[in-house]
């Protein structure tokens, strides 16, 4: 399922509420909240592909709110909202690279190697775009 981490700094380590809704205000997925030294976390869990989410954070500083508007699209390497040509000559580049801090989104299918198999999951989904 694909996730998301957003950071923001804060002077309070404690928020109200944290959510996440579809572009018709449905709540989707879980949405969870954590701090340390001051950075929240927003950890997402079971948003689905080809899908826009709004993350609402509540309560930051005692009162404020933060809004924050994420894309998950499967193959969208360079995160444009589409899968297209790009996509795929930029996972190709990277076949044979260590899955790492800046190369992470080009494994697909998340085995710890960037091959073929990776490119192939990005040519599949061509023409996909972000709603």
């Amino acid at each position: 399922t694909p996730c998301g981490r957003r950071k923001s700094q804060a002077a309070r380590s404690t928020v109200n509420s944290v959510s996440a809704t579809n572009a018709l205000g449905q709540s989707i997925g879980s949405a969870t909240s954590s701090f340390l030294n001051n950075e929240l976390t927003v950890t997402l869990t079971g948003i689905p592909d080809n899908t826009r989410v709004k993350v609402n954070v509540t309560g930051v500083n005692g009162a404020g709110v933060a809004d924050v508007l994420l894309g998950f699209l499967v193959g969208d390497v360079t995160g444009n909202g589409a899968v297209n040509a790009g996509d795929i000559a930029a996972t190709k580049a990277r076949v044979g690279q260590t899955v790492g801090a800046t190369t992470y989104r080009y494994d697909l299918n998340g085995n710890g190697l960037i091959n073929a198999q990776d490119v192939s999951m990005v040519k599949a989904r061509a023409g996909w775009m972000l709603p």
